[in-house]
């Protein structure tokens, strides 16, 4: 999981993502839903990337190459987690995936 903090009365908030296995990006916020902004992320080996709503997939898998790198932004929102769900990530494999996220919640 990575650490959270508010960065601006926008409130627009930045995670650090650091995972190398499937597993929770950002935890539930009772009643919230989680709005993603703008994703940056590299890894090293290649592997497809997919984020869920829990356990449900609310974005494809995106392969990434080896050494490869994602970005991504709309002042809109890019996806976003049904009320009181976690964002999560799933792998393909098990290298380090590395980068940041920002969100606001709604």
């Amino acid at each position: 999981m990575t650490s959270v903090a508010p960065v601006s009365a926008s409130g627009i908030n930045f995670a650090a993502v650091s995972e190398s296995a499937t597993g929770e990006v950002i935890e539930a916020v009772a009643g919230k839903s989680i709005v993603v902004v703008s994703v940056f992320l590299s890894n090293t080996t290649a592997q497809s990337v997919t984020f869920s709503s829990a356990s449900t997939a609310i974005t494809g898998a995106m392969a990434m190459a080896t050494l490869g790198s994602l970005s991504a932004s709309s002042p809109a929102g890019l996806f976003a987690t049904a009320p009181g769900e976690a964002l999560n990530v799933t792998l393909s494999g098990s290298t380090l995936l590395a980068g940041s996220i920002a969100y606001y919640l709604t």
